[in-house]
């Protein structure tokens, strides 16, 4: 029979020691190593990839809920479109007051940049210019909004017409306008704009913030823009919208 000794060594019947199969100081210090320098190569990577799958689980969430409070208008009044709730006769206010009725909201504003979520600005989902060289922003502030019990922000602009033509400035390579126009078409009756976690990052089109349309007949659709980003993808690829990574400040060259 074999004794282990508090030496460490293997003490056999007949008196003979051998040493035991465990790991040296030195051992257990470079394994640990390893592990640790692994686990700060990966550990990024999985908080990351959480945090995509609670921004999109907040997403899906916030859409669902603007589809329930659409359908509830619809049963409310027997009708088969929304055209009505987003009238061209009610200015952004109005018609926010109206929408809000099929919410839970702790908090609604106007057109005040104070409360609901204050002032902050939101990255399109690619860099593209503001006419002065430096990089555009899109985002809630001026709007008429609410606040919903899990920080989503919901904000409304009514337009007065369903059809619209309007001349969108020409920029040069460094972000300038170039005096030129090109003549573009809006044609829905307004857009609504959400944000899942309001103030807080990354405050960028196609990750936290979506847009979605209102057209004439009171269809509700996905515009697919830089300034919107892509809600029916994220629906379809059953992840958030691929983006482009850049900073606010600075020139957009």
């Amino acid at each position: 029979m074999k004794i282990l000794d508090m030496t460490g060594f293997l003490t056999g019947g007949g008196g003979k020691t051998t040493l035991s199969n465990g790991f040296t100081l030195a051992e257990v210090l470079i394994t640990l190593g390893i592990i640790g320098i692994v686990a700060a190569m990966t550990l990024p990577t999985i908080v990351q990839k959480q945090q995509e799958k609670v921004l999109l689980t907040k997403v899906k969430k916030a859409y669902s809920l603007i589809s329930s409070a659409i359908n509830a208008y619809k049963a409310e009044y027997e009708v088969t479109d929304v055209s009505n709730l987003f009238d061209t006769g009610n200015s952004s206010a109005e018609t926010m007051e109206n929408f809000a009725k099929y919410f839970k909201a702790i908090e609604k504003c106007q057109t005040t940049n104070k409360g609901c979520g204050g002032q902050y600005s939101v990255k399109p989902m690619r860099k593209s210019p503001n006419g002065t060289g430096g990089i555009k922003i899109t985002g809630l502030s001026g709007r008429p909004r609410f606040v919903l019990p899990d920080g989503t922000v919901i904000a409304i602009e009514q337009y007065p017409n369903c059809d619209e033509a309007y001349e969108n400035p020409v920029y040069d390579e460094n972000g300038f306008a170039t005096g030129a126009v090109e003549i573009r078409y809006r044609r829905y009756c307004a857009l609504l704009f959400f944000d899942v976690n309001g103030p807080a990052k990354p405050n960028q089109a196609g990750r936290d913030y979506f847009c979605i349309a209102v057209k004439e007949d009171g269809t509700i659709y996905d515009p697919k823009s830089s300034n919107c980003g892509n809600i029916s993808a994220v629906f379809a690829e059953d992840k958030l919208n691929d983006v482009e990574n850049y900073n606010l400040n600075g020139s957009y060259k």
